[in-house]
């Protein structure tokens, strides 16, 4: 009771007049770096998923076609505005308002939202088999037998599934749907981009919603002929039909599936938060590429102290949603990939425990490997998009990625070696001979 922190104890009682009998309070987890207050959680527990709170992005999507008709940008979408009431009460919302208007374009707005409202719930409840299957496929992927248990998905997979779908390659950041998420007030998440934070369903419905909303208006390619099946609704059918089923399970990239298990995962996000949480394609390579004729800081060079070792086994999760390395059989993969640092060979980079390792690779082969990862960081023009900014999981794969890169370079340059090595054996061989 000595460590017991009084301040903790304040918060609690501050806010526990808000928390009814069908409600738990969620505190943040002292393992989370950057969650936002300590105010808990009201997260109601007793509500089936598909009753998520959709007000944020229902008054979202709706105030934007609306200010869009006021400027007459979007006529031909409104052509195809859905309402399930009277129709005339949906032409009423985008024409432009007078004084004598308002009070009736407020009521059509209300009205209108509520239809859209029913629509789009109707809708997920009829898909709702289907998206349950979905967050339990993405909540145990990296398990390949079943789990004898309801698993909960975490934003590190979440990440993995937008991927899966082409939201980057679309122009989309997985940054940009986690901030997406987070501004919406009943979304309830602790952190912006903690990728171990757990997303539960209706959290995931709400991001999936999100998503819809924001590939809608970087593509702006879509035609809802639909009077009567509300245009949200339509919107996020189209979305799921023609986008998220079909490109699930692809599982893009290998950093949660063939290597999941090559590091401990906690060491690398330390890594990635010694940069940053997020951080920039510019960050990425002032901590990879050092200058012209310069070494890296003396700080990143391996201390005459450090004991270094190989560590075989798997990431898992206990109890509490924490991480943990189980150490266990040795790892083949880790063999191959780990820097042989045991043997302290005196040409040993001395840089090798920080990412100046691939400093060799140069600035260019790095930003081909990131290229692979995030292929939008390219502009239009050509150039490098230098604020470009990356979660975890990009992080993880272009690690990888140039981790490939500098052991197919060193292979490279072994098999040249040997074949120079053979040449000069046969042309010693060939002498011998001629000599006789």
């Amino acid at each position: 009771m000595r460590t017991f922190d009084d301040d903790i104890l304040t918060h609690i009682t501050k806010s526990g007049v808000n928390i009814s009998e069908t409600e738990f309070v969620k505190l943040d987890n002292e393992e989370m770096p950057y969650s936002k207050n300590w105010c808990p959680l009201n997260i109601p527990i007793h509500t089936v998923a598909e009753e998520v709170d959709l007000n944020y992005y229902i008054d979202m999507i709706i105030n934007y076609f609306y200010e869009c008709s006021q400027k007459n940008l979007l006529e031909h979408e409104f052509e195809y505005i859905s309402t399930a009431v009277d129709i005339k009460l949906a032409r009423k919302l985008v024409l432009k308002t007078s004084s004598h208007q308002a009070h009736n374009i407020d009521d059509g707005r209300e009205q209108l939202k509520a239809s859209e409202e029913r629509l789009l719930r109707h809708l997920i409840t009829a898909y709702m088999p289907q998206l349950t299957d979905l967050y339990n496929q993405y909540a145990t992927f990296t398990k390949n037998e079943e789990v004898p248990f309801k698993a909960t998905l975490i934003r590190l997979f979440l990440w993995q599934l937008l991927r899966d779908i082409g939201l980057p390659h679309q122009g989309i950041t997985l940054v940009e749907t986690d901030l997406f998420l987070a501004n919406n007030p009943s979304s309830c998440v602790e952190s912006d981009h903690y990728p171990f934070e757990p997303i539960y369903l209706w959290q995931f419905l709400q991001s999936l919603i999100g998503c819809c909303w924001l590939l809608f208006l970087q593509t702006k390619e879509e035609k809802f002929d639909c009077y009567t099946n509300g245009i949200i609704a339509q919107m996020f059918r189209q979305f799921l039909e023609y986008t998220v089923f079909p490109n699930a399970g692809k599982f893009e990239g290998s950093a949660l599936t063939d290597y999941k298990d090559l590091l401990p995962i906690k060491p690398v996000y330390k890594m990635y938060l010694n940069i940053g949480e997020p951080h920039t394609v510019r960050d990425f390579l002032y901590q990879t590429c050092a200058k012209k004729g310069k070494n890296p800081p003396c700080y990143a060079a391996i201390k005459d102290d450090t004991k270094l070792r190989k560590q075989n086994g798997n990431n898992a999760v206990m109890l509490g949603h924490k991480i943990m390395f189980l150490e266990g059989k040795p790892n083949l993969l880790m063999n191959i990939l780990h820097p042989v640092l045991l043997l302290k060979k005196k040409n040993t980079d001395l840089f090798s425990v920080s990412l100046y390792t691939f400093r060799s690779l140069g600035k260019r082969k790095i930003v081909y490997c990131m290229a692979k990862v995030c292929p939008k960081i390219f502009t239009d023009d050509g150039s490098v998009d230098m604020e470009y900014k990356l979660t975890f999981l990009e992080f993880y794969e272009i690690v990888l990625q140039c981790t490939y890169e500098k052991v197919e370079r060193k292979r490279r340059i072994e098999e040249k070696c040997k074949q120079k090595e053979f040449m000069l054996l046969m042309k010693e061989s060939e002498t011998e001979q001629e000599k006789r």
